[in-house]
């Protein structure tokens, strides 16, 4: 077994989990899912299980909208230890997501006023 395909057995399930919980925080609501929509609310371990899928050899994850929250994010781990993550309207999301996995800080404005509006 390769170091890639031991890494993938033990740790599928936490870098995937790690990932959806990225995932639901940043998401929003879409046009009528903003009924369900609660601003302070986060990912449950119920609400990634019952997301996930073995298929084909490879571990799935597929989220469409939890809670009035738009995810739309799909990831896949094959056995290899190799994984894909995709995601639809979500912009440049997941490469913010993998930094912070690595543990690299956001940059952010400090100090800067804000500008008055129009």
């Amino acid at each position: 077994m390769t170091s890639r395909e031991n890494t993938a057995e033990w740790g599928s399930l936490g870098f995937m989990f790690i990932l959806a919980v990225l995932s639901f925080s940043e998401a929003k609501p879409r046009n009528s899912s903003i009924v369900e929509y609660e601003e302070k609310d986060e990912l449950r371990l119920a609400d990634f299980i019952e997301r996930l899928r073995f298929v084909r050899g490879e571990l799935h994850y597929d989220a469409d909208y939890i809670r009035g929250r738009r995810i739309k994010t799909r990831i896949a781990v094959r056995s290899n230890g190799t994984a894909t993550v995709d995601t639809v309207g979500r912009g440049k999301s997941v490469l913010r997501w993998l930094e912070r996995m690595q543990g690299k800080k956001l940059l952010q404005m400090v100090g800067h006023p804000q500008q008055p509006g129009p």
